[in-house]
């Protein structure tokens, strides 16, 4: 089913008759956030039952991927708080990693999170058990047909197998079309193949198309675009944006004949719309309880400086400098309350990434400013 048909079922009727489902790559996207950024917008789906459902084999993998995070952010908090001790004597009264997360286990920690995040959304699990057939999987295996690839190492696919046959199984028995989201290409390719299912490859994506059942939220859309274009670079926001960027994580993507080390000095000195906001630089995901929430495209300008050591089997090979202005686009989630008023309040404001990278190219020491009769000992 594509986009355009899974598009016509979405705007049908008074009641909504089309199910989502989100795939394991995109909670993994998103950093397992369920408490915030997009993923906490499914909760807008609480109040109509059966819209949100996950296959169990999805639920497993989140849960199996949570664990991991957990203990590895729980490794990280004691390895911190160990440091923090051998060079602040203050510190020794600091409370232990128990002490601030108390004595559950990561596997209890994390199955409660998971299920209070099904129950604010209304989810429903899907079980794979009683519809998927053992004989119609292994036939689908050494065919090979969908959701199996022709080519390749197959074995892999079969999470992905079951959780899409028992996805199809339960939007046919509903007569309820699921619209997934994922960026893998088995299910986008089983979807496009299927009369019941149909796949976008990004979560805003996905919301932005279940808005389109009220024009009230497009009309509060216009609304707050002119509002932001009136007040052009004076808002507020845009400032706000630039102290979360300030704070945000860094990273370089470049390329080097060596292993480096870096330090990296970022300096955020402009925000603004990528586009014009009238050219669709705004898109609504969530209205809920008087507040809408749209996520922006902007663009970034940050003064940059990194200095790069490189080294090769230990040996110091030299350094270089990038000191120079980048441009970087980005996007943010933006609640608006009242968005029909005569004022902007923006009561959150939260970038969708957490980490954002510097493209530096291709990078090598520098020598330039040495004297080439110089002998190093």
């Amino acid at each position: 089913m594509n986009k355009a048909e899974i598009e016509r079922y979405i705007l049908e009727g008074t009641t909504l008759k089309v199910a989502i489902s989100v795939d394991t790559c995109i909670y993994q996207q998103h950093g397992f956030r369920l408490e915030s950024g997009q993923l906490r917008h499914l909760e807008q789906f609480s109040g109509t039952p059966g819209v949100v459902v996950m296959s169990d084999v999805v639920q497993h993998e989140v849960l199996a991927h949570m664990v991991t995070e957990a203990v590895k952010a729980k490794s990280k908090l004691k390895g911190a708080l160990e440091d923090v001790r051998d060079h602040w004597p203050a510190a020794a009264r600091a409370p232990t990693p128990s002490g601030i997360l108390g004595t559950e286990t990561a596997e209890v920690v994390t199955a409660v999170r998971l299920d209070a995040f099904l129950s604010r959304c209304g989810g429903e699990v899907v079980n794979a058990s009683g519809r998927v057939g053992i004989a119609d999987l292994m036939k689908r295996y050494f065919q090979p047909s969908l959701p199996f690839e022709s080519s390749g190492d197959k074995k892999h696919e079969f999470p992905d197998a079951v959780a899409l046959i028992a996805l199809e199984s339960w939007a046919e028995e509903h007569n309820k079309p699921i619209l997934l989201v994922s960026n893998d290409r088995g299910w986008q390719a089983f979807a496009e193949a299927s009369k019941h299912l149909s796949c976008v490859a990004a979560l805003d994506e996905a919301l932005a198309l279940f808005q389109k059942r009220d024009a009230t939220r497009t009309r509060l859309v216009e609304h707050v675009t002119a509002l932001l274009e009136a007040k052009a670079e004076s808002w507020d926001g845009l400032r706000e944006l630039a102290s979360l960027l300030n704070s945000t994580m860094w990273v370089e993507d470049a390329s080097a004949m060596f292993d480096y080390e870096i330090d990296l000095q970022v300096d955020v000195t402009e925000v603004k719309f990528v586009n014009d906001a009238v050219l669709g630089s705004l898109r609504a995901i969530d209205y809920s309880n008087g507040a809408l929430t749209v996520i922006g495209e902007f663009e970034v300008i940050a003064s940059v400086e990194a200095t790069f050591d490189f080294v090769m089997d230990g040996v110091n090979l030299g350094g270089c400098v990038v000191s120079e202005n980048k441009i970087v686009d980005f996007e943010a989630l933006i609640t608006f309350e009242e968005p029909g008023g005569d004022e902007l309040n923006a009561i959150a404001i939260e970038l969708v990434r957490r980490m954002h990278k510097l493209d530096f190219g291709h990078v090598q020491p520098d020598y330039s400013d040495e004297d080439p009769t110089f002998e190093k000992y």
